[in-house]
């Protein structure tokens, strides 16, 4: 599945795995943050926001292509702007992982990746902070 092929290119990319984790402790998530117990940030959490193949005259292309949000976490109870200024690095790490990449990740034929949007909020009753990246994938549908 593409989801799982982006996650696992996130985390063989050094900027990002130094970051959040490696192997099954990876700070990664599909949806949602764990609420039990609470996660260790900075983290990611990523979802599926549209998708479609794509056809041509006659029929099927055999490419599809998703739009994927994937949010960066950071939070820090120290200082004021560490949240801030974690979840802006991880965004930054998973930006250079993802744009602009192509590649076979997990038997999955990636042929671009493409950075559609960004935005930088603020959970207030958490008081977690998080930028949130939309890509565009094209692949090869199996």
């Amino acid at each position: 599945m593409i989801d799982d092929a982006i996650r696992t290119r996130l985390l063989a990319v050094a900027g990002v795995s130094d970051l959040v984790g490696t192997g099954s402790a990876a700070r990664v998530w599909p949806m949602k943050l764990p609420q039990h117990p609470p996660p260790k940030y900075p983290a990611i959490t990523y979802q599926l926001v549209s998708g479609a193949p794509d056809y041509d005259l006659d029929s099927a292309s055999g490419l599809a292509h998703v739009r994927i949000q994937i949010d960066c976490w950071g939070r820090d109870a120290t200082a004021a702007t560490g949240g801030y200024r974690k979840a802006r690095a991880l965004a930054e790490a998973v930006r250079a992982a993802l744009s602009g990449y192509s590649g076979t990740v997990s038997s999955v034929v990636i042929q671009q990746v493409t950075l559609l949007n960004r935005r930088v909020l603020h959970e207030d009753e958490a008081e977690l902070y998080r930028e949130s990246l939309d890509f565009e994938v094209w692949y090869e549908e199996s």
